[in-house]
């Protein structure tokens, strides 16, 4: 890195996924750890950190529908159209996952989260660094960190680019999209009619 790129805090973000490491980033939802999809011994240490169970799996943070598309099974025009009416926004989408997503990232589900945030850095970054395995920034059955002090506390050995305090302060709705009816399966800052 050059010494201007070293003194920009997104640069840095950028050369530490591109690295192969775990960071902490903003989104409107929580601040979240992050890292880039093609480090499997990197996402298997976001279970390290967050002390989270294996079984429980992780989510990919994309920048747009094309992202999405490439990480799932083909999708109905229903269920793409519900997709471009949601997002981006507090909305984690469950959809049958492509043979490009990681079974351990889905702790060997045949779904997986996908979910398109509403925060510029957020969205920086991925467009950047390609779609980003992420979970909050907090250890598991803690309160989710809704700041940059509250994440950095939690782990104060991983590079934080901040952006403020979130802008809804709960975890995103999950929502899966390979039932008919769709099914809320944890409700979110945001109300949704299904």
């Amino acid at each position: 890195m050059s010494q201007l790129s070293a003194n920009d805090p997104f640069q840095v973000a950028c050369h530490q996924l591109k690295q192969g490491k775990v960071i902490i980033f903003p989104t409107e939802t929580v601040y979240g750890l992050g890292c880039s999809i093609n480090y499997p011994d990197t996402i298997q240490s976001i279970y390290k950190l967050k002390s989270r169970d294996p079984k429980n799996p992780l989510q990919i943070l994309v920048s747009s529908l094309g992202q999405l598309e490439a990480l799932c099974k083909e999708i109905s025009p229903e269920t793409r159209a519900f997709i471009e009416k949601y997002a981006p926004g507090p909305f984690t989408f469950l959809l049958y996952k492509s043979e490009e997503v990681s079974n351990l990232i889905t702790a060997n589900s045949i779904k997986v989260g996908l979910r398109i945030p509403d925060h510029p850095i957020a969205l920086k970054l991925i467009d950047e660094c390609g779609p980003l395995v992420s979970t909050s920034a907090n250890l598991s059955g803690q309160p989710p960190a809704i700041n940059k002090n509250l994440a950095q506390a939690n782990f104060p050995e991983l590079f934080l680019i901040a952006g403020g305090t979130t802008q809804y302060q709960a975890a995103s709705a999950v929502i899966d999209l390979t039932t008919r009816p769709f099914q809320i399966l944890r409700p979110g800052p945001i109300d949704i009619q299904l």
